[in-house]
């Protein structure tokens, strides 16, 4: 990104692009370089004009006019990885006003058509410039002037940026580029619809926790007093918290446990050893003052049906991103 060590370039920039593009949001990345003073200015102290730049540096980023750039270089990443300062600019949507290469965005990419994709990106969204030094006169030739001068090429920028600027559409190379930028950051990221349809699931198992330990009747979740719900949830709680803790954590709870199978959910335990259910069934007996048999049934139902819950939600977290994706492709961000 366009950022400099002095006052006047940076602010030439930023004023450059404020009057260019009045009502854009216009932001000088700074290297973090400039976060502290290097080793040697600690020892030696630090030169007044320095000082002065890292203050004055300080105030833009106060003002909200500058913000630290993404760590990591500029022109390179780890074999894989856009380089963060490329992965911030589609994030944000930004035009990044920059002299450097940047020779590892197209590598990053294996597929050909992400390749000519991020070659579309930087031929569009990376504008180059120039900062010219204009000496005032010799009566003042320790002071200077800096005149911000764009690339020949984005005096006159391609239409795709200014089109978003003007709030309108992207050209396809990009916008696939944007629209897999967008997808990648929802991973990860539990959707309210999965969130709602995740307490859901969880009170269906609490109701099927309290019928199976008791014999009870009620149709909801909602009909259950405080005590059957506080003693069916710690039931189901201690069930998931054991299927998913460490053995070392565990030992003095249940005997040496097989391996289960990979789980579908973060949450419910959608596969038990053996031991783990036989834990759950011992749970369910001191509880509830069940026969051995009963408890072995009621734990074995309670598997049975945390696993089923686990992967239908497993299912209603793919339909909600591919809503998302679909509202996506579509442009309805």
């Amino acid at each position: 990104a366009a950022a400099a060590a002095r006052k006047v370039p940076v602010m030439t920039a930023l004023e450059y692009y404020m009057n260019r593009f009045p009502g854009s949001s216009v932001v000088c990345l700074l290297p973090p370089v400039w976060r502290t003073p290097r080793a040697i200015d600690r020892v030696r102290g630090e030169s007044a004009a320095l000082a002065a730049a890292r203050d004055e540096l300080a105030t833009l980023i106060e003002a909200s006019m500058a913000e630290w750039a993404p760590e990591g270089a500029a022109d390179g990443a780890a074999e894989g990885a856009l380089p963060p300062v490329v992965r911030w600019a589609i994030d944000n949507r930004a035009v990044l006003v920059s002299n450097a290469s940047l020779s590892g965005a197209v590598a990053a990419y294996r597929d050909p058509q992400h390749q000519e994709a991020m070659r579309a990106w930087l031929r569009e969204w990376v504008w180059r410039y120039e900062l010219r030094r204009t000496p005032r006169g010799e009566a003042h030739a320790q002071e200077e002037e800096w005149s911000f001068v764009p690339d020949a090429h984005f005096a006159a920028p391609p239409e795709a940026p200014l089109q978003l600027l003007r709030g309108g559409g992207l050209t396809p190379a990009v916008s696939s580029l944007f629209m897999s930028s967008h997808l990648e950051q929802l991973r990860g990221v539990e959707l309210p619809a999965t969130a709602v349809e995740r307490r859901r699931r969880v009170e269906a198992l609490v109701l099927h926790v309290h019928r199976q330990a008791t014999g009870g009747g009620e149709a909801s979740f909602r009909q259950l007093g405080f005590k059957q719900r506080k003693d069916a949830s710690d039931v189901l709680n201690k069930f998931i918290f054991i299927s998913r803790t460490p053995e070392s954590l565990v030992d003095d709870c249940r005997s040496a446990r097989t391996a289960p199978e990979p789980q579908v959910d973060e949450v419910l335990p959608s596969s038990v050893d053996r031991s783990t259910q036989q834990w759950l069934a011992t749970q369910l007996k001191a509880l509830y003052t069940l026969s051995e048999r009963a408890a072995l049934d009621a734990a074995a139902s309670i598997v049975v049906e945390c696993r089923r819950a686990a992967e239908e939600l497993q299912l209603s977290r793919a339909t909600a991103m591919q809503r998302w994706e679909q509202r996506l492709r579509n442009g309805r961000e």
